[in-house]
Parts: structure tokens; sequence; C-alpha cells
């Protein structure tokens, strides 16, 4: 950032919470449908030898990738929830810092040489005739 400006188009931040929200919804239906399929299959390993080594190998992953998808739904939720709250602190930032610029405008008296880089005739104070 060379010009040190830093802006927000509160705008667009807050546009962008449908797609995050779709994104969360998809992700969930993703882990509904999972855990249902997976329901439907059973415990389909069977009691001997392979089949419980099988089990043994295969139901932590499973809790684990189920827990993912749900986590997943849930931090986009959060991030829904992030993202209107930035925008709308953004916004009233932006609000304040206008409406205190005005206020400090309105309370500053023309004086001449103020605010006209210094070309304006000088009068009075500690720095007349220096350059």
């Amino acid at each position: 950032m060379a010009d040190h400006v830093f802006s927000v188009d509160t705008e667009r931040l807050a546009a962008a919470t449908p797609q995050v929200q779709e994104l969360a919804g998809l992700i969930r239906s993703v882990g509904t449908r999972l855990e249902a399929r997976l329901g439907e299959l059973g415990e389909c390993w069977g009691d001997d030898y392979t089949g419980r080594e099988f089990r043994d190998q295969y139901l932590s992953p499973k809790e684990q990738l189920t827990e993912a998808v749900g986590g997943t739904a849930e931090v986009l939720d959060s991030t829904v929830d992030g993202i209107g709250t930035m925008a709308k602190g953004f916004r009233r930032t932006e609000e304040q810092n206008v409406e205190a610029l005005r206020t400090l405008t309105s309370a500053v008296p023309d004086v001449p040489g103020v605010g006209d880089a210094g070309h304006g005739p000088r009068t009075g104070g500690p720095h007349v005739g220096r350059r």
C-alpha cells in the first residue's frame, strides 16, 4: 500500500455473505447425505479377523471426517456472521469519521494562509516572514 490508504468497499464485503451461506449449506448437505449413506451401510465389515481389522481402521477416520464436515459448515456460518459484523463496523467507522471531520471543519474559523499551502497572505504569528 504505497499510498498509505486503507479502504473497504462495505457493499461488496456484505454482498459476499450469500455465497458463503450457500457454500455452508452445500457442505452441510454433503455431511447429511454422507452420514445417511454410511448409516444405510451399517456395520458391513463382518465379525471375522479381517472385518475387525477393517473396523478398527475405519471407525476413527469415519468419525473424524463426519465431524470435520459439520465443523466446516459451522466455521462458514461463523464467517458469514464475521463478514456482516466487519461490514457494519467499517460502515459505522466511516460514518463516525465523516461526522467528526464535519464537526472539526465547521469549528475551524477561516484563517488566511491556513489550507492554502502557505500561498495566502501572512498575518501575525511567530513564523511571519519565515519560509
